[in-house]
């Protein structure tokens, strides 16, 4: 099994950068939609609230995507670290755990995501995604989540100061 992780200066408080990634009902606003040629391989479809406080350690969220553009997967995720600015890591029941590290820079946030896949999977599916396709896409995935985290925060941003 794998760990992988990538790190981006995102222009904005680790505060905010923080609350933004503690919701995990966000998670399919960055969330990387993985595509092998025209067909995708993996589109995040929509994530809710499952049970817990709204944000913080215990919180459990419900994922839904679609794997190779038809078939529906649902997992749960859940909140097992919540450092405010500092720190947040989320279990996946696929078997992993993705990890946020956060750190105050003058030009905003140093962001670093590790995904750990040294869990054991539950599920044949669980266990080919986490095996086979995870290692092929993780580490561009992990990059495109950090860039698709900074343009959510600036698009939020943009749409707070606008209706200021």
């Amino acid at each position: 099994m794998s760990v992988f992780k990538a790190t981006r200066e995102v222009p904005a408080p680790a505060i905010r950068v923080f609350d933004f990634l503690a919701d995990g009902a966000r998670h399919a606003a960055w969330i990387a939609q993985e595509n092998e040629g025209a067909r995708p391989v993996r589109e995040v479809v929509k994530t809710r609230h499952l049970s817990g406080p709204e944000v913080g350690e215990g919180a459990t969220y419900h994922l839904r995507l679609t794997l190779g553009g038809k078939e529906m997967k649902d997992h749960e995720f859940r909140t097992e670290v919540y450092e405010p600015a500092r720190r947040l890591v989320f279990r996946a029941e696929m078997g992993f755990d993705l990890a946020f590290d956060l750190e105050e820079i003058p030009a905003g946030t140093l962001l670093t995501c590790t995904r750990d896949h040294n869990k054991a999977p539950r599920g044949f599916l669980d266990r080919f995604i986490s095996r086979r396709l995870a290692p092929k896409y993780a580490e561009a995935s992990i990059a495109d989540d950090l860039a698709r985290i900074e343009r959510a925060l600036e698009a939020a941003g943009s749409s707070a100061e606008g209706a200021a």
